[in-house]
C-alpha cells in the first residue's frame, strides 16, 4: 500500500498457503505470536499469525514492512478449510473444538480475525493518520433454538414421573418438582404457564425490557426422528406460538433438522414447509425464514454452505463449536462463506454464534456451571466480540431455564450488553 511517498508492505502468502493446504503439500502450521515490536499497534497482545519465520516489523519514517502476511491466518480461519483436513468427528459427526488449532493453542476465546484487521487499521493510521476510523462498540443478538417448545414428558406419564423424581433427588429442587407436577395436571386443560419449557413470555419480556429482539429457530422436519423434537408446524399451539413471537417483533428462522447438513432436498423441503406455515399465519417471509441454524450444530464445510444457499437462505448462524464457546471463525462479524466444491465466495452469509449456554454450563462440555468462572467466561466473550464492532451472538434454549440460576445468568448477560 502506498500513498504520498509512504509505504506499508507485507508478502502476499494467503492464497498460496490456502492452495498448499488444499492440495496436501503442507500441514496447518502452529502459529507464532507477535512480540514487543508490534505492541504499539495491538489492542490485545500476542496476536497469533502464520509465518515461516519469527514475525518482524521494520519501521522507518515513511514506511512499515512486515515479513509475514497478516491476512494468512484470517483467510484460513474464515474459509473453514481446517475442518476439511481431518476425518475425525465426535459422536454427532461434528468437527469438535478440541480438534481445532484455536483450541489447541489457546486462542479460541479471542476474535483473532478481528484483531488482525485492527492491526492493519492501526498500521495504516500510523502512516496516514485518520484514514480509518475505529469501530463503534458492537451489539448483542440473542437467539433461541426451539428444540422443545413444550415439555415432551407430558406425553409420557412415566417419563413425567421420573422427571419429577429427578427434580427432588438429583437436582435437589423441590420447587421445580412441584411446578412440574402441577404442570402435568394443568397442561391437558390448556393451562401451560408452569411448563418448564414454555418460557417464551418471560423470555420475550427480558429481551424487550432491554430493548432487544430475539431470533427463534423452529424445527419443521424430523429427518433424525425423535432427536428432532416432538412438535409439528400443523399444531394450532405451535402456530399460535409463532404468531405471538413474530407479532412482538421477534424474528423466526429454520432450525435445520438433524440430518439436513448433508441433504439439500431435506433442507429445502423444511424451509418450504416453514415459509408456507408463515404465509398461512400472515407473517412476512421477507423478514422471517431467511436464517438457519443447524440442529446440534452439525456442519460439513464441503456441503452444508452450498446446500443452504441453494435452499434460498440469506444467512446461517451455526458457526460455533458445541463443546466450547468462542470464535470458531475468529470473528464476531458476518461474512460470506466459501464453496470448496465450486471454488468461489457464496452469497450465503455466516453470522457466527459465539456462545451457547450449555457449552459453558454443561458438565460434558466446559462444565463451569453457574460459577463466577462461568460468568467471567461469558462476559469475556461478550466484551471481546463487541470491542471490535462485532455482534455477541448468544444462544439460550427456551427449555434451559430449569432454575433461578438460569434466569439470573441470562438476564445478566442481556442487560450488560
Amino acid at each position: 500500500m502506498s500513498r504520498d511517498s509512504k509505504v506499508l508492505s507485507f508478502p502476499a502468502r494467503a492464497a498460496a498457503l490456502f492452495g498448499d493446504l488444499q492440495s496436501g503439500k503442507r500441514q496447518l502450521d502452529p502459529t507464532r505470536r507477535l512480540g514487543a515490536a508490534f505492541s504499539p499497534f495491538l489492542t490485545q497482545a500476542d496476536l497469533p499469525v502464520l509465518s515461516d519465520s519469527e514475525p518482524d516489523l521494520t519501521t522507518a519514517e515513511d514506511s512499515l514492512r512486515l515479513n509475514f502476511d497478516p491476512l494468512a491466518l484470517p483467510a484460513i480461519i474464515l474459509s473453514g478449510i481446517e475442518e476439511t483436513l481431518t476425518v475425525d468427528r465426535d459422536t454427532h459427526d461434528r468437527f469438535a473444538a478440541r480438534q481445532s488449532l484455536a483450541f489447541r493453542e489457546g486462542w479460541l476465546d479471542r476474535p483473532v480475525v478481528d484483531e488482525a484487521v485492527n492491526l492493519l487499521r492501526n498500521l495504516i493510521n500510523h502512516l496516514w493518520p485518520g484514514t480509518i476510523s475505529p469501530p463503534a462498540r458492537g451489539d448483542m443478538q440473542v437467539s433461541c433454538d426451539v428444540d422443545q417448545p413444550f415439555s415432551p414428558d407430558l406425553r409420557k406419564p412415566l417419563a413425567w414421573a421420573r422427571s419429577v423424581g429427578g427434580d427432588i433427588i438429583n437436582r435437589k429442587d423441590p420447587g421445580l418438582a412441584i411446578r412440574r407436577a402441577l404442570n402435568g395436571c394443568l397442561a391437558p386443560l390448556g393451562i401451560g404457564h408452569l411448563d418448564s419449557a414454555n418460557t417464551f413470555d418471560r423470555y420475550m419480556k427480558v429481551l424487550e425490557t432491554a430493548g432487544q429482539h430475539g431470533e427463534f429457530y423452529i424445527i419443521s422436519g424430523h429427518s433424525g426422528g425423535a432427536i428432532d423434537g416432538s412438535y409439528c408446524l400443523r399444531e394450532p399451539r405451535i402456530r399460535n406460538l409463532l404468531a405471538r413471537l413474530a407479532n412482538r417483533g421477534h424474528r423466526l428462522g429454520l432450525h435445520g433438522s438433524y440430518n439436513t447438513f448433508r441433504d439439500l432436498r431435506q433442507i429445502s423441503e423444511e424451509r418450504a414447509n416453514l415459509l408456507n406455515t408463515l404465509e398461512q399465519i400472515g407473517m412476512s417471509t421477507d423478514v422471517h425464514g431467511q436464517g438457519n441454524r443447524q440442529h446440534y450444530l452439525r456442519w460439513d464445510m464441503a456441503q452444508t454452505p452450498e446446500h443452504l444457499e441453494a435452499a434460498g437462505f440469506a444467512y446461517d448462524t451455526s458457526g460455533s463449536f458445541p463443546d466450547a464457546a468462542g470464535f470458531r471463525y475468529g470473528t464476531a462479524h458476518a461474512f460470506p462463506m466459501w464453496s470448496f466444491a465450486e471454488g468461489r465466495e457464496l452469497k450465503l452469509q455466516q453470522r457466527p454464534l459465539i456462545a451457547m449456554e450449555c457449552s459453558v454450563i454443561a458438565p460434558k462440555y466446559m462444565g463451569l456451571g453457574y460459577t463466577e468462572e462461568a460468568y467471567s467466561a461469558f462476559e469475556t466473550l461478550q466484551d471481546r466480540a463487541m470491542a471490535y464492532g462485532g455482534t455477541f451472538t448468544l444462544l439460550w434454549h427456551n427449555s434451559h431455564f430449569v432454575s433461578a440460576q438460569d434466569w439470573a445468568l441470562f438476564e445478566h448477560l442481556v442487560n450488560r450488553a
